[in-house]
């Protein structure tokens, strides 16, 4: 599934698509396992820490430290061997999953991600992180798909805090450099 020209496109520009890199089945049972999990769970969980909420809505707007309900439908997919496979022939060593979160955005609270690296949050040695995003709804630069700053994850940028997104503490004020922003249509 990894190829020498993925390899090297990924430590070039910091981030690659891969298509069909898990099933439509799992797609739609992440769905399913989500708001069951929010069903039967958001009550027992610790706000700020586990959860956020949008302003005006009863909804999670984003979930964290799921890898720690290793009885999940999440874990057992962030867990199989052909994930973490295509994760280590990317970063060409053995890894180890480190987190598994949920960022859920709708339309009329729709607020962006501030910029920022995810090693600042991760804190791994000379930045030897890697994050997957999987998104579970078509997504685009109409409904606020992410992009990338390609090449930015060779400069260690200081973050300063923030309270404007929950769940993005973390922002970058200023790039020193430009990079070219790289957005992707997601099915």
């Amino acid at each position: 599934m990894i190829t020498k020209k993925n390899i090297n496109y990924y430590k070039f520009n910091g981030e690659l698509k891969l298509k069909n890199f898990i099933s439509k089945s799992d797609v739609e049972n992440l769905k399913k396992e989500y708001a069951n999990y929010i069903n039967n769970n958001v009550k027992s969980l610790r706000i700020g820490q586990d959860y956020n909420f949008l302003n005006n809505s009863g909804l999670p707007s984003s979930l964290h430290r799921l890898e720690k309900e290793k009885k999940t439908f999440f874990y057992k997919v962030a867990n199989k061997k052909k994930n973490l496979k295509v994760a280590e022939n990317l970063m060409q060593k053995k890894i180890r999953l480190h987190s598994i979160q949920f960022f859920m955005k709708n339309s009329s609270e729709n607020l962006p991600t501030p910029k920022h690296q995810d090693n600042a949050y991760w804190s791994f040695q000379k930045g030897k992180g890697m994050s997957i995003w999987i998104a579970l709804n078509p997504t685009g630069k109409k409904n606020g798909t992410m992009y990338y700053m390609q090449g930015s994850q060779n400069v260690n940028y200081p973050h300063k805090s923030s309270s404007n997104t929950p769940g993005s503490s973390l922002v970058v004020k200023k790039l020193k450099k430009k990079f070219k922003k790289k957005f992707y249509n997601l099915d």
